[in-house]
């Protein structure tokens, strides 16, 4: 499956007008060029996402924070077995063994079957255990983006339609809009590899578009992201997540500028930070019509402004700096 790191529900806001699910895509230093038409399903092949690049692989998970999702194996085989590890029994009690011995001892595994006594290798029910870890465990990342950031996308975008002066930022869109900016920074791992070798000289980053390769470690935080911001933890050493209790503590303007031609454009980079009329902002453009500049406040509120040709066209600048590969518009060529 293709795992869009950049979620598709948000790229739709820049479908070919009359289409279903069509966009057109400019390389970023072919920006003045006929754009290509590419179907918002199918992006392979493009910085907007790999094959199944969150998908969580059992034999990948051979760490103490994945000990809740082998709990539903173990459970299952103590049904039917006796699970035993050099003599010492394995109960849904402690997943983490089960997780230990599966991964890295795989043959020294007794599992007993209740019925008659008998031994049965490990090998023979791996085909069993394998569709145990089914989407509830090898989705968990995925099905966290779709029903926490994607399916509520929409919603957010109704608020800002008819957007006003008098337009407040509540607590709840605050903290969803801060989720998605968070998230979205470090989606693809680059921010991470970038903190790592600032910290670990002998670190070495990943080249990210040479033969599908995905972070490992950027699984692993993504991960314990979800778990701390499932339990409303008040701190964490994980990077995403102090990141977002950083960026919710903060008091931010949030500039909601608007393009009454339509002609914002987006990228494989959707959020980014640079310099806007002077200012260090976090620059999120949300449809084509309307761009979100989040700039440091004394308090948090909302701007709205109707922006200028030249104001426009300074944006759309940046958009295109700041993108890794790609830029998105919804006519096969860019004029704004």
């Amino acid at each position: 499956m293709f795992s869009h790191i950049v979620p598709t529900t948000y790229l739709k806001s820049w479908k070919i007008p009359n289409s279903s699910n069509s966009i057109y895509l400019f390389k970023k230093n072919e920006i003045a060029d006929k754009g290509k038409k590419r179907n918002l399903l199918n992006l392979s092949g493009t910085s907007f996402g790999k094959k199944n690049f969150y998908y969580l692989k059992i034999e990948t998970c051979d760490s103490k924070i994945y000990d809740p999702l082998f709990l539903p194996i173990i459970s299952y085989l103590e049904n039917d077995y006796i699970v035993r590890y050099k003599d010492k029994s394995i109960t849904k009690n402690n997943p983490g063994l089960f997780r230990i011995v599966y991964l890295n001892k795989k043959s020294d595994l007794q599992l007993i079957r209740k019925k008659d006594g008998i031994e049965i290798n490990i090998e023979s029910i791996n085909s069993t255990i394998n569709s145990l870890w089914n989407d509830t465990q090898k989705r968990f990342i995925e099905n966290f983006f779709s029903n926490v950031l994607e399916n509520n996308w929409n919603c957010f975008l109704e608020k800002t339609q008819n957007i006003h002066t008098d337009f407040v930022i509540d607590e709840d869109l605050k903290r969803y809009i801060i989720l998605f900016i968070t998230l979205q920074f470090f989606r693809d791992g680059l921010q991470i590899d970038e903190y790592l070798s600032s910290i670990i000289s002998s670190f070495k980053p990943i080249d990210y578009q040479k033969n599908n390769i995905q972070n490992n470690i950027l699984i692993d935080i993504l991960y314990e992201f979800i778990l701390d911001f499932n339990e409303h933890n008040a701190t964490s050493s994980n990077i995403i997540y102090n990141t977002f209790l950083n960026l919710i503590s903060s008091n931010w303007c949030f500039n909601f500028n608007i393009n009454r031609q339509g002609t914002f454009l987006t990228s494989d980079t959707p959020v980014f930070v640079d310099y806007y009329n002077g200012q260090e902002s976090i620059i999120f453009p949300l449809t084509p019509s309307i761009c979100l500049a989040l700039t440091n406040s004394k308090k948090d509120n909302a701007k709205v402004k109707e922006l200028t040709q030249s104001e426009i066209q300074i944006i759309n600048n940046l958009i295109i700096k700041n993108s890794k590969e790609y830029v998105v518009y919804n006519n096969s060529y860019i004029s704004y």
